[in-house]
């Protein structure tokens, strides 16, 4: 007799084969694999903004916060030598607008006792005008002295040195919200038809160790139309520059209290996926 046909070995070969098929059956098309497209990026704010010089022909005379300080809407951060003397102006012309809304009112009541002429009203009217509407330009002047925050946020970069001189356009502080969080991937060409709106991204952040902490969950927000040479990428040497990249951004879904704005985080795009027996006998 052989050892099959022996009837406890018999029926236990019969009790494996009824739970190994139905387990292979479910393995080959239910269990599936996952087509991902692997890179790095940076966490940044969604509403994340570089503010900029709006003068010229000056230099820095104070930094008012430093990186990673909170500010409120309004504060000012970066402040410019008045070299110009506009706070002086500004004195002169106030002293003058005086000495005319007096002599305006003095021509006024001479008028309305018949000693003046409405000439006289009229001219101080329009002289005072125009001293009101130069006043208002000092006044602009100064204000672009003082660069503030256009919102309540954290300061993440300050850009310029005490005594540096001042450019229009120059970037000064850039300033991250206190809002939702996204991260800016770049992606390579070859994998750029891959990607599509709306596909979910597994999300590790160099800033734990993520084979302990939980994987984060993303959503592709949006991908660039078009692509740049690595030379035009903000950090050029970590990219081949015979290839062109595409910027995507990727929407954080949860972690947006533990992923640090300026951090790095490696990000699996899932492009598709696949029951075993697709990929076994190669349908997609």
């Amino acid at each position: 007799m052989s050892i099959l046909t022996s009837k406890p070995l018999y029926r236990f070969s019969q009790l494996l084969a009824l739970f190994f098929f139905p387990a292979a059956i479910f393995f080959l098309f239910f269990f599936t694999l996952e087509d991902k497209v692997k890179t790095s990026g940076v966490v940044e704010a969604a509403n994340q903004i570089v503010v900029r010089s709006a003068v010229e022909k000056t230099i820095v005379e104070a930094i008012h916060y430093q990186n990673g300080d909170k500010v409120t809407q309004g504060s000012p951060v970066v402040t410019f030598a008045d070299l110009q003397g506009l706070e002086t102006q500004v004195k002169k012309l106030k002293l003058h607008l005086e000495f005319l809304q007096e002599q305006l009112q003095r021509a006024k009541r001479l008028q309305s006792e018949g000693a003046g002429s409405s000439l006289k009203v009229e001219e101080l009217t329009n002289e005072i005008r125009e001293e009101e509407i130069a006043l208002e330009e000092l006044r602009t002047q100064q204000e672009r002295l003082v660069a503030r925050a256009p919102f309540d946020g954290n300061i993440t970069n300050i850009h310029v040195k005490l005594q540096e001189r001042a450019e229009i356009g120059k970037p000064l502080f850039t300033l991250f919200g206190t809002g939702d969080k996204i991260i800016r991937c770049i992606v390579p060409e070859q994998d750029f038809d891959y990607l599509a709106i709306g596909q979910e991204v597994q999300i590790k952040s160099q800033l734990y160790n993520y084979l302990r902490y939980q994987i984060y969950n993303g959503r592709v927000l949006s991908i660039s139309k078009y692509g740049k040479h690595a030379v035009e990428l903000s950090d050029p040497d970590n990219y081949d520059e015979l290839k062109i990249y595409y910027t995507v951004l990727v929407e954080l879904l949860d972690g947006q209290d533990k992923l640090a704005v300026g951090s790095s985080a490696m990000c699996e795009i899932i492009i598709e996926r696949r029951p075993v027996f697709y990929i076994i006998v190669g349908w997609r």
